[in-house]
């Protein structure tokens, strides 16, 4: 049986010298992984892209897959940043506006590089995006849920609906991202999304 791969970096960067050297690291990585693939983006590609020595790479990761699990995490708390402040902190008075003020800061969020997005969906082992999964899903249904509150009526599992809600326009944000990009600017998407949101509420309080 072969040792486990780590997902951990060696070590994080503590001085900004040394955070500019990581984001090198993390940028080149997705250079490569757009440009050519997962399976051709090994070490020596990356730090030449990165233009840092490869003894500079190892002395943070141990090996390519610490690599992209870390730059899957910060990709995910960027779009997660974009995410939340394109929402916004007002309450919509109504259920419409309240789905409406979601799926536009999804879009918002979807809107960071859909090719970088794209090459990580789909070119990263199946073991490193399960491992970075739940980063922000949790905060993402809660959102769901807030959005819900107040505006569903009768005895309804708010988390289970925000799920269904969250899984439904994740895909189908997720994929246009991947095949129609120019989508993403569309005000007529925002519009169906928030309409097919509001339909399947609505269609749940009768």
């Amino acid at each position: 049986m072969g040792r486990k791969r780590s997902f951990q970096p060696r070590k994080r960067p503590r001085q900004a010298r040394a955070l500019l050297t990581w984001n090198a690291v993390l940028d080149g990585a997705a250079q490569v992984l757009v440009q050519r693939g997962y399976d051709q983006a090994t070490t020596d590609r990356i730090a030449e892209r990165a233009g840092v020595s490869i003894g500079s790479v190892y002395e943070y990761f141990p090996n390519k897959e610490a690599i992209f699990a870390s730059l899957l995490l910060r990709w995910n708390e960027q779009r997660w940043q974009v995410f939340v402040e394109a929402r916004g902190e007002d309450e919509p008075a109504s259920l419409e506006d309240s789905i409406r003020q979601t799926i536009r800061a999804r879009l918002q969020a979807a809107r960071l590089d859909p090719a970088l997005n794209t090459a990580l969906r789909r070119e990263l082992p199946l073991k490193i995006t399960q491992h970075q999964a739940r980063e922000k899903h949790d905060e993402f249904l809660e959102v769901g849920v807030s959005a819900l509150r107040g505006h569903v009526k009768g005895r309804r599992d708010l988390a289970l609906m925000a799920r269904l809600m969250m899984h439904a326009t994740h895909a189908a944000i997720e994929e246009i991202g991947a095949t129609e990009p120019q989508l993403l600017e569309s005000q007529q998407l925002e519009d169906e999304l928030t309409l097919m949101m509001a339909s399947y509420v609505r269609g749940v309080e009768r």
